[in-house]
């Protein structure tokens, strides 16, 4: 699929925004399926969940359009906990237990992993850290089991914010240890994230962010 963008074309595209006009040109929806779904994660990360939310929806109609049934599942997982992030109603709550459901059923272990993090994410911001914390934990022993070392940063990752919001500020410093040190070689922008819980562990202002968030804009394709 990624053969299209150097084909016909003099440059190779310098953003997910380029590759995404290339691929729907070309009319290659598992492709607009996957850029969307990265975009969708660049702009969680920068923390601009109006984008996330867009992107994740262009996203699950290139997924429905492409009829594979993982793909399908995925963007509906991810569109969803986006919307639940935005406004945690209990009919959503209700679609995303069906929905964790079906991807059990499936044998999705990473794409459960992805979902179950995001509803561990919801969960610590609205102040229901145990539950996050169970959440968490469990994450952790399916990443590890399946040897997904960014999954395994990013269950770090929250376990140390539960922990943190728990009041054990020291077992939420040993968890954001091994985010980071995961981070900086499978997932790079998670370094934003970590940065910020450390600011709140420690009590200082946010700092050593610019050059990623800066990256991530570039890649996004938006002129910062």
């Amino acid at each position: 699929m990624t053969a299209f963008a150097y084909s016909n074309f003099e440059t190779p595209p310098a953003s997910l925004a380029e590759m995404e006009s290339r691929a729907a040109q070309a009319d290659i929806q598992p492709l607009l399926y996957l850029i969307s779904s990265l975009r969708a994660r660049v702009w969680d990360h920068l923390g601009r969940m109006e984008f996330a939310l867009a992107a994740c929806e262009d996203s699950l109609r290139a997924a429905q359009a492409t009829q594979v049934p993982s793909f399908i599942l995925d963007a509906q997982a991810q569109h969803l906990c986006r919307r639940l992030r935005a406004a945690p109603t209990t009919a959503l709550w209700d679609e995303l237990h069906s929905l964790t459901d079906r991807i059990h059923a499936a044998g999705e272990v990473p794409l459960l992993v992805k979902t179950l993090l995001a509803k561990g994410t919801v969960l610590l911001e609205g102040d229901r850290a145990a539950e996050a914390l169970s959440i968490a934990k469990e994450c952790l022993e399916m990443a590890q089991a399946c040897s997904d070392q960014a999954l395994i940063a990013e269950s770090h990752l929250l376990l140390a914010g539960a922990h943190f919001q728990n009041g054990n500020p020291s077992e939420a410093g040993n968890a954001l240890t091994q985010a980071r040190s995961l981070a900086e070689y499978h997932c790079w922008p998670l370094l934003i994230q970590t940065a910020r819980l450390e600011s709140q562990l420690s009590g200082t202002p946010l700092t050593g962010v610019e050059d990623i968030q800066q990256k991530l804009l570039a890649l996004a394709g938006v002129q910062a």
